[in-house]
């Protein structure tokens, strides 16, 4: 807010002193040469507040750039931890989601409970290691 009013009071003082120099300043011979010193004052002064401008939007355009990059590296931070978690469970669901006769602990008794209690374990662990790496952070 004080750069707001800052700029505005910049501004505002910049048209005053440009309307007293001018004001009241006919072809007089003797005050030209004066009027276009001071108008040469004026535009470099001009100059200098384009430039200060400037410079305060690549500022603004830089952190809003950050910003945006920020934001990017979050999403894609929760989607590789989703990818990290399922890409397992897609590989054990794919191979026992074959129908071959002869797989291992196909026909056993508590194999669904074993796969399931596996791929808990993986989603689990992954969890884990996403957690002690400060991912979730």
């Amino acid at each position: 807010n004080v750069d707001r009013v800052n700029i505005v009071v910049e501004d505002q003082l910049y048209c005053i002193n440009i309307l007293n120099v001018y004001d009241g300043t006919a072809f007089d011979i003797g005050k030209l040469g004066k009027s276009f010193k001071n108008l040469e004052e004026e535009i470099r002064n001009g100059f200098r507040f384009l430039s200060r401008y400037e410079r305060r939007l690549e500022d603004l355009h830089q952190h809003y750039d950050l910003m945006l990059q920020d934001k990017t590296n979050n999403r894609l931070k929760i989607l590789t931890i989703v990818a990290a978690i399922f890409l397992p469970l897609n590989l054990v669901a794919g191979i026992y989601g074959m129908n071959f006769d002869n797989m291992p602990i196909l026909h056993w008794e508590f194999a669904y409970h074993t796969i399931l209690f596996f791929m808990a374990t993986v989603v689990i662990v992954m969890v884990y290691f996403f957690y002690r790496a400060g991912w979730f952070k």
